[in-house]
């Protein structure tokens, strides 16, 4: 199966708005279709988040995770998005993480790799029969970027303006940049800041 990590459009958001799933470490192996297509909302996107934690609760015993949250476009109601569903799931530290590894393989997960970053990092990914791609970050409890993640979200959510505004945004991207998964992230990095910044002076942070 190949990697469908780094090919996602998750807004999983690291420092200076880069979103490793297609920033600059990206994996330029990864082969789970080239292009960058953006589709419709689709509200089976939480159906699909919803069914990938419950199996991941049920490999995990409770103390191995912190909580696990869906994250990136395919989280926001409403909003078009690249068609993957980004879980995140934040684990106390790096040895329990990597204890997490072979019961989510057993669940049908497929690890990846280990992100050579600023910041602790795993990736695992599932394709079921039913079509629907879903990548599988797992952080440490003590990270930040995770933490940026739920900023964008949570803000985006609850404002239909940073909303349009960021769809906008990866609507421009994507006819720019439809071979070019890296650049495509790129051109979307100023406005995943701004939002991010925006989040944190609204006091988003305090809520995580």
């Amino acid at each position: 199966m190949p990697d469908p990590d780094d090919d996602a459009d998750t807004d999983d958001v690291g420092a200076n708005g880069d979103t490793d799933d297609a920033g600059a470490d990206a994996d330029p192996g990864a082969d789970f279709g080239g292009d960058v297509r953006i589709v419709k909302y689709d509200p089976e996107w939480p159906v699909h988040y919803d069914r990938e934690r419950e199996r991941i609760e049920g490999a995990l015993d409770p103390e191995q995770y912190v909580r696990i949250e869906h994250i990136g476009s395919t989280s926001v109601p409403g909003l078009d998005a690249k068609d993957i569903v980004d879980v995140l799931l934040v684990v106390p530290d790096e040895e329990t993480a990597w204890n997490c590894v072979g019961p989510l393989e057993s669940v049908g997960y497929e690890f990846h790799r280990e992100w050579e970053r600023r910041e602790f990092r795993l990736g695992l990914g599932r394709w079921p029969d039913d079509g629907q791609r879903v990548n599988l970050s797992v952080r440490t409890e003590n990270g930040d970027d995770w933490r940026r993640n739920l900023l964008l979200r949570d803000y985006v959510r609850d404002h239909p303006a940073a909303r349009d505004e960021y769809e906008r945004v990866k609507y421009e991207a994507a006819a720019a940049h439809a071979e070019e998964l890296i650049e495509y992230t790129r051109a979307k990095s100023d406005v995943v800041e701004s939002i991010v910044e925006r989040a944190r002076e609204a006091g988003y942070g305090e809520r995580l």
